[in-house]
């Protein structure tokens, strides 16, 4: 019969190894959430300037390009590649 001679200090440094790396990529996301909400920051300060502006056309143009930007991604997303 063979002896265990499994080495549990190796064991332990591949899964602080992994844990080091899930760290890492819940890191990246947390990136990634802050840099949508930096974006979606940029589009509110957009649309209060533009209604800040008092300017009409120019509140009206931000209206209609977003109904046309909205409505183009949905037709996207449902378009099969």
């Amino acid at each position: 019969m063979r002896k265990n001679t499994t080495n549990y200090r190796g064991r332990f440094e591949i899964l602080s190894g992994i844990t080091t790396l899930q760290k890492s990529i819940q890191g990246a996301f947390t990136m990634s959430k802050s840099t949508s909400f930096l974006y979606q920051l940029a589009r509110a300060a957009n649309d209060i300037e533009k209604l800040a502006s008092g300017d009409p056309k120019r509140i009206a143009r931000r209206a209609k390009n977003k109904y046309i930007g909205k409505k183009l991604i949905r037709k996207a997303w449902k378009f099969p590649f």
